[in-house]
Order: C-alpha cells, then structure tokens, then sequence
C-alpha cells in the first residue's frame, strides 16, 4: 500500500519551479527525502532513474512514461494520484520491470518540439547564483546544464561561468531527445552558422517567422547576439520565447520581430 503522500493535495513533486506548491528536492530537506523516496521505489518497479533526492529531467521523463503506462494525466510531475500509482498500480511490461521480474528501463523521450518547450517552462525563473556569477550551485540548475552541454563531444567544467543561453537550449534539446547536440551549441554564431549549413541538429534557417514552428531556436540582437527559443509567433509584429541568461527572471519574454530577431534556426525533432 501507498504511503501518504507528503503534501496537499494540490502540490507535486516535479522539476524546479517557482511555484511554492511544486517540491523538486534540488535544495535538500525534506523536500529532497520525498523525491528520493519516490525514485527508489520507481527503480525498484525496475525503471532506470537515479536516486539523488532532485526531480531533474531524468525524473521528468520517467515520471511521464509511468504515467502513459497506467493511463494518468502525463504531465510530468508526481501528484496524488502518480503517487499512490508508484506503490499500488501492477507492474507491467509497459515501461518497467517485467511481471516475471525481468529488468526494464525508462523509455525514450519522444523527440517532439512540446518536450523542449515543457523543459523550458519547468526552468523558468532560473537566475544566476550570485548575480553575475553566469553559474549556480543546484543539482538541476545553470552549472549542471554547462556540464552537460560539454558531455556532448568534450569533457570537463569549462562553460561554467560562461553565458548560458545556448546552453540552456542544449539542455531543452537534451531533455527532447535531439539527435547531434553538441557543446558547440554554447556559442550563437556556430547556432547560425550549423542552421544555415542545414546540419544537425538544424535542418535549415530561416529569417521569416511565418516559416519557423515553436521549439525552434531564435537568434537576437545580431551575428553571435543571443539565442531563446520559440514558443508561439502571436502577431506580424511579435513572437514569444523561452531564454537562458536573461535579465527578465520570468525567462519568457515577448520579442520584436522585426527590430529583436535576426532569424530562426529550424531543429531536426
């Protein structure tokens, strides 16, 4: 039988957020305990996810393949009902471990533009820790990103302290399953020179928004400028974005077409 689960009825384990009804474990306490709690009793169903005490995107992506296995709501964090799930719900062949006991694993992220963008929003008001610092501390945060940004192709800590607004980028495409990240990806001109080459991940670019979709990267204020990414173009006159590295701590600005945006690098999803 389930134990209880930990909070009100209308809070969730689940990526950092703003949110005070929303518990990622990422800053320790009890908070930490709970997402451990709920990790190691998701390995012990047979699914391959660390047990660290932070809901990352590993935990994300888990938790959402649980959820399509058992027929919940799949939206990525762990309420009551996916609580209760983890310890009452049979194992199946679905996602975890075998009903003959056999091991499992997670399965893949699907690879679509609404994975990268559900990245983007649970990371929302992310800042810098200290100011100016382009670096923090959390399990989940900005230098975890720059670290795995550099997993794609080198190794080491080198983009810490560094801007991060490809960065984060990476990390979204990361969290969507793209195919060819690579560190690279830190730096807005290679973003524009690789889209412009029609090379992976990008399959082209584009400089009118009528012909980029949301999940695309879109470069500003010039060659080498800075980069976000598009969640919707409302108008002929203004697009929506999702950025790393940026001074609004919402991390969702508005953007102007024509006077903000150099152009759109198309992702290969």
């Amino acid at each position: 039988m389930a134990p209880a689960f930990p909070y009100p009825s209308d809070h969730w384990l689940g990526q950092p957020s703003s949110d005070d009804r929303n518990h990622s474990g990422c800053y320790g306490g009890v908070d930490q305990t709970n997402v451990r709690t709920w990790q190691d009793k998701m390995r012990a169903r047979g699914w391959s996810i660390g047990v660290d005490g932070c809901f990352g995107p590993e935990s994300e992506s888990v938790c959402r393949s649980f959820q399509a296995e058992k027929g919940l709501t799949v939206d990525g964090d762990v309420g009551p009902q996916t609580w209760k799930a983890t310890w009452d719900a049979p194992v199946t062949n679905g996602g975890g471990s075998s009903s003959s006991g056999g091991g499992g694993s997670s399965a893949p992220a699907s690879g679509t533009r609404q994975d990268a963008l559900d990245w983007m929003a649970a990371h929302r008001s992310m800042t810098e820790q200290p100011a100016g610092s382009n670096c923090d501390d959390r399990k989940d945060g900005i230098r975890a990103a720059q670290d795995r940004c550099v997993a794609h192709g080198s190794s080491g800590t080198w983009l810490r302290n560094e801007p991060w607004c490809g960065v984060w980028c990476c990390a979204a495409l990361e969290a969507a399953g793209v195919d060819g990240l690579s560190y690279n990806l830190a730096s807005v001109a290679w973003i524009e020179d690789r889209a412009r080459a029609g090379l992976a991940p990008f399959s082209g670019w584009t400089s009118n928004g009528d012909n980029a979709e949301p999940g695309d990267l879109v470069v500003m204020f010039g060659y080498g400028g800075h980069v976000g990414m598009l969640r919707s173009v409302d108008s002929s006159s203004s697009i929506t974005t999702e950025e790393g590295n940026t001074s609004d701590t919402s991390a969702k600005r508005t953007r102007s077409r024509s006077s903000d945006v150099r152009g759109y690098a198309r992702v290969r999803y």
